[in-house]
C-alpha cells in the first residue's frame, strides 16, 4: 500500500473504536461507538466492508467468531491521515 486510503469521516469513527479494542467484532463496534452515532450493526458492516476493500482492515477467524478485525493503519488523527505499518 503505497498511498494511504482516503478515509471519510464515518470510517474514522469506525477506525477510532478498532484502535482502542482491536481484535473485534462489528457488534462490538456498534456498542462501542461514542453515544452520540446511533448506526445500526448493519451499517457498521458496510463500513468495514468500504474498509476492506480500501486495505486498512483485514478479517481474521478465531474459533467461532468469523469477524474479528484487525487493522493495519498507524493512528494519526490529528492530520486526518493513515500511513502503512
Amino acid at each position: 500500500m503505497s498511498n494511504p486510503p482516503k478515509i471519510s469521516e464515518s470510517e474514522w469513527e469506525i477506525m477510532r473504536v478498532i484502535w482502542r479494542s482491536s481484535p473485534i467484532t462489528a457488534e462490538q463496534i456498534t456498542r462501542q461507538l461514542p453515544d452520540e452515532i446511533e448506526w445500526s450493526e448493519q451499517t457498521v458492516r458496510t463500513f468495514v466492508n468500504r474498509l476492506l476493500k480500501k486495505r486498512p482492515l483485514v478479517l481474521r477467524n478465531r474459533g467461532e467468531v468469523t469477524c474479528i478485525i484487525h487493522w493495519y493503519l498507524k493512528r494519526n488523527a490529528s492530520k486526518r491521515r493513515a500511513a502503512p505499518f
